[in-house]
């Protein structure tokens, strides 16, 4: 069964907002040779953050479209040498994608077993 909820677009804006702004945050505290201590600390924090958002809306981790993209952001930005590319940005915009190609994927499936009759939900995705 998919507990998954649909994020509006203007949540994935929101996101998206929040990993650019983090990721230019660790960019400056690298500048100010702060950022290995601040941003090991921030990236705990933001990929909590993240994930608490994620299983909110029921998004599941366990496929490697999606638990690959996130832990490898999560990652890539404990090393010193990598925190510098815009990780979380990266990641979020990847799941905003394969969010999307699963949900349309289902809509297609909807709509190959039952012509005609497409759920509201549905008709709401695919517009």
């Amino acid at each position: 069964m998919n507990d998954e909820r649909k994020i509006e677009k203007h949540i994935w804006v929101f996101m998206l907002a929040i990993a650019v702004f983090i990721d230019l945050v660790q960019i400056l505290a690298d500048l100010l040779v702060v950022g290995v201590v601040i941003n090991t600390i921030l990236d705990i924090f933001v990929w909590l953050t993240f994930y608490v958002w994620f299983k909110i809306y029921g998004v599941n981790f366990i496929s490697i479209r999606r638990g690959l993209p996130f832990v490898g952001a999560g990652l890539a930005e404990l090393i010193p040498a990598l925190n510098v590319l815009p990780a979380w940005t990266v990641a979020i915009a990847i799941m905003w994608i394969t969010t999307k190609s699963q949900v349309a994927a289902t809509a297609v499936a909807v709509l190959k077993t039952r012509p005609g009759k497409v759920p509201p939900k549905i008709a709401d995705v695919v517009k």
